[in-house]
């Protein structure tokens, strides 16, 4: 059974984390990120439109009952399911940063030159 679920319209996200530029045995400067420490904030713009679709209840479709009642309601929705919604997708976002920060070379996307920034690793 496929399940289609999204969330649309304006979502803003803020993120910060910790990282300290380190030269590599390459001789590169990389970014070595903090892993685990990720701070975040988010809000919902002014309105928040869900969209959805093959959601059974046995082998009834309740997808629009469920659309129209999500989107009725959507700033109670976004209370309950918000938070636990925004982790699950910053947690994807830090595995992400850690993995290219500690793999592509600063010089790639950071004009600045980082080398009075060096820490031994």
């Amino acid at each position: 059974m496929h399940r289609h679920i999204s969330l649309t319209e304006n979502v803003r996200i803020k993120f910060d984390f910790n990282f300290t530029p380190v030269k590599g045995d390459d001789g590169e400067i990389r970014l070595k990120c903090k892993k685990g420490h990720f701070d975040y904030t988010y809000e919902f713009g002014d309105r928040v439109t869900f969209k959805a679709n093959n959601i059974f209840v046995g082998k009834q479709d309740v997808s629009e009952l469920v659309v129209g009642f999500l989107n009725q309601n959507w700033k109670l929705a976004v209370n309950l399911v918000g938070k636990p919604f925004m982790n699950a997708i910053m947690a994807v976002v830090q595995d992400f940063e850690y993995k290219f920060f500690t793999n592509v070379p600063a010089k790639y996307f950071v004009s600045d030159d980082l080398e009075k920034y060096i820490h031994d690793e």
